[in-house]
């Protein structure tokens, strides 16, 4: 290849596999890791690593995940923890990465075909994965194939759900377009996409963060959509849905009275239950953050820093399935900032966006948000592609000289 081909061709390639991460983002870890592989390669082949500094000048809002990527660099100098587990962690976290790359191929996608079909097929291709993990959900839960997972899915189950509240909200936002920017036959496939998703989450998901998630993106919904007065009456009547729901299905009810009876039954350093080891956890890294709450104990400390705090039958773990507090047991209140400020700033940038855009990065943001409370979501591998991916998606469809 010449020289003038060869970076083309690595440009096309990388938007190819960052197409593919998409679409494998809430299916497969494995497909995920080598389309993400794919894409930072040919990303770095295709020369737009050049145009990194003018990014940075344009985006401000590149700053907060990069600067958090390198706090965690530099706490690995300091942690407790061992070696293993300082790389181990850091490396989960690489995922932070992807933002600027994501956005500098699809700007450049942009600006050499002046239009944003690159963002549209990003998108899609999500949204077709998400799909994809829907059908694969139902066909294990009717025998047609094997599943080798509790609730049904090729993820683990609190993942899936998670997954399943995103694609009833995004199919809700896409089937909800404006007359004439969609036709009726899709607009009616789109709904049937969301209440097969909800479904799911209903009858078939074990997971309670998707079932929660769920919840707060309708009320998302319900507050993008609508006006102030409007929104107090839908907001009764979505509670009166989810009564209704809770009354009449036993999957929703059975999981929701679980997690009361484990709040209500929860001993200190007693319990095993899936609620009461969070509470120990929690409890344990409020404790070290009092004793470290500048720069914290560094990267993949937390398992060697629980076992400084004096509960001698708190179960071990090595996060506490809540990134804000694993953050801060971790990087201290340097590092929390920038974690608040990475989800305030694409909270805000949001505003800048064309509606659609607008809603989806909202929503998104909000269930990362609601749900890193009782995961580790930003350590998590899907979770966390799919926020820095996905958002970086959204944002770019922004034009580049409005960037700031």
């Amino acid at each position: 290849m010449s020289r003038t081909s060869f970076p083309d061709f690595s440009f096309k390639a990388g938007l190819f596999f960052l197409y593919a991460s998409c679409f494998f983002i809430p299916l497969a870890t494995s497909f995920q890791s080598i389309c993400t592989t794919g894409m930072v390669i040919f990303w770095l082949f295709s020369g737009e690593v050049k145009k990194f500094p003018a990014l940075m000048r344009k985006y401000r809002i590149l700053w907060p995940p990069i600067l958090l990527l390198a706090m965690f660099a530099i706490a690995l100098f300091y942690s407790i923890g061992s070696w293993e587990d300082r790389l181990d962690f850091f490396k989960k976290y690489r995922e932070l990465a992807f933002f600027p790359m994501v956005i500098s191929l699809l700007l450049t996608a942009k600006m050499k075909s002046g239009n944003t079909k690159a963002v549209e097929i990003a998108k899609l291709s999500f949204l077709c994965g998400a799909a994809t993990l829907m059908v694969l959900s139902y066909l294990m839960y009717f025998g047609l194939i094997p599943s080798a997972k509790t609730g049904y899915s090729t993820l683990h189950h609190i993942t899936h759900s998670f997954f399943m509240a995103l694609l009833s909200f995004w199919a809700l936002q896409y089937a909800l377009r404006p007359e004439g920017k969609i036709r009726p036959l899709l607009r009616g496939l789109l709904l049937g996409v969301f209440l097969l998703a909800a479904g799911n989450l209903l009858f078939i998901s074990p997971g309670r963060t998707g079932m929660a998630t769920l919840v707060v993106l309708m009320a998302v919904t319900l507050l993008q959509r609508l006006q102030i007065k409007q929104c107090a009456v839908a907001a009764v009547l979505l509670a009166a849905l989810c009564g209704v729901i809770y009354c009449n299905s036993v999957h929703v009810s059975t999981r929701v009275n679980q997690a009361i009876a484990e709040v209500q039954k929860y001993h200190p350093e007693d319990s095993r239950t899936s609620l009461g080891m969070r509470f120990d956890w929690w409890y344990n890294s409020v404790t070290l953050i009092k004793e470290s709450p500048i720069l914290g104990y560094g990267t993949g400390s937390f398992h060697t820093a629980q076992q400084l705090v004096k509960n001698k039958w708190t179960k071990s773990t090595s996060n506490p399935h809540n990134e804000y507090l694993l953050i801060f047991v971790q990087l201290g209140i340097i590092g929390e900032t920038l974690f608040l400020l990475m989800l305030c700033s694409l909270f805000a940038f949001s505003c800048k966006l064309p509606e659609e855009e607008k809603n989806l990065l909202q929503g998104a943001v909000v269930a990362f948000a609601w749900a890193c409370l009782a995961n580790s979501f930003l350590l998590d591998s899907h979770p966390s592609n799919f926020l820095m991916v996905l958002s970086a998606v959204l944002v770019a469809a922004r034009k580049p000289q409005e960037g700031k």
